[in-house]
C-alpha cells in the first residue's frame, strides 16, 4: 500500500511539473490514470500554486515586466528587451508560467467539485487561476480557455477563446468563488500550513478574491460592452462591503512572504550583489520622477551610484549610451534577498482603482471621494514599502507627512495613474497592463527602439503553440488580423487597451 500511495504522489509530481517544457495548455494537467488523481486533497497543491507561481512571477518582473515599462534598463546587448527585442522563447516563458499555475489551479478546483465542504478550496483555486489566466490574456490576448485544461479528457488541441470570452469567464468565476467561502469549513493545522499565503485565513482570502475581481473589472471599465457591465459590478463592490468584502489595509494585501528557509526562497537570493545589478540598473524615467518629487521610497526601490540618482536610458542601442554604468542599482536587500516577498496585489492598488472611479463618476463621491481615496492610497504604498523584510531604516511619520504634502491630490486623472504606476512597482505585469489602459506615465520612447518605436502592446504567441495547435493557432491570427486590425507580432492592440477603445478598433 505504501508503494501504491507513493507511485500515486509520483504521478501526481509529474502533473504538476510537465507544462514546464510544453508551453501548449493541451499538454498541462495530463494524467492518463483519473482514478488515481482524485486520492489527494487539494491542499496538496495549494503550495506550488503559491510559491512556483510567486517565484516565476519574481524572474519575469526582473527580466521582462520591468524592461517593458521602464522600471529597469538591461546593462548589456544582448538581453534588450527594454530596446522591444524580445526573442519568442522569452514571450513563451511567460505563456508557459501562466498556463502551468492556471492548469494547477484547475486541477484543485475540480478536485473540489464533488464535496461541499470543500468550498473554500474552490474558492481559493477559482481565485488563483483568475490571477494567472488574466496575465496571460492581457500579455498575449485571446487564448485557450474553455477548452484548456482538459488533457485528461482525451481534448489535445485546445481553441482560443476571445479576449472579451477570457474576462467575461474571469469575472464569473470571481464571483463564484466569492459566493463559495464559508467559515463552518475551517482548515486543518496541516492544511493551513500549506496556505503559505494567507495560513488559511478564509477573511483574507475572500477579500484577495473581491480585490482581483475589482482589478479585472477597472481593466475593462472603458471598453463600453454591452455585454458585460464592468462599470455597474463596480458600483455594486464599492456599496456593498459585506456582501464584496475587499482589501482594507496592508496586512490585507496578496503579498507572497519567501521564508528565506530551504526550500522556500526568492529565486534571486542566491545571486550575489554584483551580478544582481550588472544585469540591471533604474530606468531614467522612473528615477527622475522619484527624485524630483522627494519621493522616500526611490532609496527603498534603488541605492546610489556616484552619490546623486541616475537611470539608464530606456530603449539605448548599448551600455554605454544607456549610461548603464552610472545608474541606481536596483536595491537587492529588498526585492532580492533569500525573503524578499511577491505582490501579486496590494491594498493600496484597490485604493487607487477606488480613487479613479470616483474622479469618473462611476461611485459616488465626486472629487472629494476621489481626494481620499489618492492619499490613502499614497500612504498605503509608503508604508507598504517602508515595512518590507529586509528594510533596515523604515520611513518616519514625519518622512511620510512631507511626502503626502509634497503630492497633495491635484484633481488630474496623470496625476493619479504616475503615482499608481510608482506604486506598482516589482508587482509582475500591472504597469504595463495600466500603460495600455491609460496611457500613463507618459513615457519617453526612445528612437532606437524596435517594433517600429511602439512600446509593445502584446507578445507574440508562442511557436511551440504555433507548431502543435495549427489549426486553433491560425483561427487566432485570423482574427487578431480581422478583429483586432494587426497580426501575430507586438504591436497589435489587445481587446481592452486605450489605442483599440480611441481608434474604434
Amino acid at each position: 500500500m505504501k508503494k501504491y500511495t507513493s507511485y500515486i504522489i509520483a504521478c501526481l509530481t509529474a502533473v504538476v511539473c510537465l507544462s514546464a517544457c510544453s508551453g501548449e495548455f493541451d499538454k498541462i494537467n495530463t494524467n492518463p490514470n483519473k482514478m488515481e488523481v482524485g486520492a489527494v486533497h487539494p491542499s496538496s497543491l495549494l503550495p506550488n500554486i503559491l510559491f512556483s507561481g510567486a517565484s516565476g512571477m519574481v524572474s519575469q518582473s526582473y527580466n521582462l515586466a520591468d524592461e517593458l515599462i521602464q522600471y529597469s534598463v538591461s546593462s548589456n546587448t544582448t538581453d534588450a528587451y527594454h530596446r522591444y527585442q524580445i526573442p519568442n522563447g522569452v514571450s513563451a516563458s511567460l505563456w508557459n508560467l501562466c498556463a502551468r499555475w492556471a492548469a494547477s489551479a484547475d486541477h484543485m478546483r475540480s478536485l473540489c467539485e464533488d464535496d461541499a465542504a470543500l468550498c473554500n478550496f474552490k474558492a481559493i483555486a477559482l481565485t488563483m487561476r483568475a490571477y494567472y489566466m488574466q496575465v496571460l490574456t492581457d500579455s498575449f490576448g485571446d487564448a485557450p480557455f474553455d477548452e484548456a485544461f482538459k488533457g485528461m479528457e482525451g481534448l489535445m488541441k485546445p481553441a482560443f477563446n476571445t479576449q472579451k470570452e477570457i474576462y467575461q469567464a474571469l469575472i464569473e468565476s470571481l464571483l463564484e468563488a466569492n459566493s463559495l467561502y464559508n467559515a463552518t469549513y475551517t482548515m486543518t493545522d496541516s492544511q493551513k500550513a500549506k496556505d503559505l499565503l494567507y495560513g488559511g485565513d478564509l477573511v483574507k482570502w475572500q477579500k484577495f478574491t473581491n480585490s482581483l475581481l475589482v482589478r479585472v473589472l477597472n481593466r475593462i471599465s472603458g471598453v463600453n460592452d454591452p455585454d458585460i457591465d464592468a462599470v455597474g459590478l463596480l458600483k455594486e463592490i464599492q456599496s456593498n462591503p459585506g456582501a464584496y468584502p475587499v482589501f482594507t489595509s496592508n496586512q490585507d494585501s496578496a503579498q507572497y512572504r519567501f521564508t528565506g528557509v530551504d526550500s522556500n526562497l526568492s529565486p534571486y537570493g542566491s545571486t550575489n550583489e554584483v551580478a544582481f545589478n550588472n544585469s540591471r540598473r533604474a530606468g531614467e524615467f522612473i528615477v527622475d520622477f522619484m527624485d524630483a518629487t522627494g519621493d522616500p521610497r526611490i532609496s527603498l526601490y534603488f541605492v546610489q551610484v556616484g552619490g546623486k540618482w541616475g537611470g539608464a536610458v530606456s530603449g539605448a542601442p548599448t551600455r554605454d549610451e544607456s549610461g548603464a554604468s552610472s545608474a541606481a542599482m536596483l536595491n537587492k536587500v529588498i526585492l532580492g534577498d533569500y525573503d524578499s516577498p511577491f505582490s501579486f496585489m496590494n491594498y493600496d492598488e484597490v485604493l487607487f482603482i477606488w480613487a479613479e472611479a470616483a474622479q469618473k463618476g462611476i461611485i459616488p463621491g465626486g472629487e472629494t471621494a476621489a481626494e481620499n481615496y489618492y492619499n490613502k492610497a499614497v500612504e498605503a504604498s509608503l508604508r507598504h514599502w517602508s515595512e518590507m523584510p529586509g528594510n533596515k531604516y523604515p520611513l518616519s511619520e514625519l518622512a511620510i507627512s512631507q511626502f503626502l504634502a509634497k503630492v497633495q491630490y491635484e484633481g488630474t486623472y496623470r496625476q493619479l495613474m504616475n503615482q499608481k504606476y510608482i506604486a506598482l512597482f516589482w508587482c509582475g505585469f500591472e504597469a504595463w497592463a495600466e500603460y495600455r489602459r491609460t496611457g500613463y506615465p507618459e513615457l519617453t520612447i526612445a528612437p532606437t527602439t524596435l517594433n517600429d518605436n511602439i512600446l509593445p502592446r502584446r507578445l507574440e504567441y508562442p511557436i511551440n503553440t504555433a507548431s502543435t495547435n495549427p489549426e486553433n493557432y491560425a483561427a487566432a491570427v485570423a482574427r487578431l488580423r480581422s478583429e483586432y486590425k494587426g497580426d501575430d507580432d507586438m504591436k497589435t492592440p489587445v481587446w481592452w487597451s486605450k489605442y483599440r477603445v480611441e481608434h474604434n478598433l
